[in-house]
């Protein structure tokens, strides 16, 4: 593998190792490649083929994608010290650290695939329609002013849990359980945000569609700043 892969591409993954096992370590990097390689739809098929240097089968890669347990949270963690590396001061800007937090949704065939529900799509383009049916995910990322232009880095990925089929639950100190809704989804990347970035001043991106009471009150209340655009059914105090 190292006589295939190019010497800076192995450098910036050895952060990573930590994360993995030794035969995830292989896969994982095969992984990573395909992912840059491979053109169109990412399926496991693809992926696959694109890793020839490998001589393992579909069915193992399937077993390690749906079955190998990564340590995303070092593999996130990882992610930021290459940023901090690369970039250093210019991640921040008027002091703070700049994150930007969106949904989207990928479409899925329901059957037993966890997660999978009808959702409403509030997107204000006509051609994807009303409702889908799939996995809603919120996707995080630092922004970066480099020049004249923003840059995104993603980082963060959770899957939404659904009234419809949840799959997250928020326990509270007393013990009370219920399904974590979206707004606790996107909070609970804006603290692993902060808290993987070194307890620093940070300032989260979203729409308007997070511009409510149950998003705005939990960050003023962390000392957190948040940006958005006002909602059309906004109430003030």
């Amino acid at each position: 593998m190292n006589d295939v892969f190019p010497t800076l591409f192995l450098t910036y993954l050895l952060p990573f190792r930590q994360a993995f096992s030794q035969p995830g370590w292989q896969y994982f990097q095969g992984f990573i490649w395909a992912i840059l390689l491979s053109r169109g739809r990412k399926c496991v098929t693809q992926i696959a083929r694109s890793c020839f240097f490998l001589d393992r089968s579909l069915s193992s890669w399937e077993r390690f994608l749906a079955e190998q347990r990564w340590d995303m949270h070092d593999v996130m963690r990882q992610l930021v010290g290459l940023l901090h590396a690369e970039l250093g001061e210019a991640l921040l800007y008027a002091g703070r650290y700049v994150i930007g937090i969106d949904p989207t949704y990928v479409a899925k065939v329901k059957g037993r695939m966890l997660g999978v529900q009808r959702w409403r799509e509030h997107s204000d383009n006509p051609d994807r329609g009303t409702f889908m049916t799939g996995h809603q995910w919120m996707l995080g990322g630092v922004l970066a002013r480099l020049g004249d232009h923003w840059r995104c880095f993603p980082i963060w990925s959770r899957l939404v849990s659904g009234k419809a089929a949840p799959s997250h639950l928020v326990v509270s100190p007393k013990g009370a359980c219920h399904p974590m809704s979206v707004w606790e989804t996107a909070l609970a990347m804006v603290f692993q945000a902060r808290e993987m970035l070194s307890q620093a001043p940070l300032c989260a991106v979203m729409d308007a569609f997070f511009a409510k009471a149950s998003m705005i009150n939990p960050l003023v209340a962390e000392n957190l700043t948040f940006l958005s655009r006002l909602r059309h059914d906004a109430v003030g105090w």
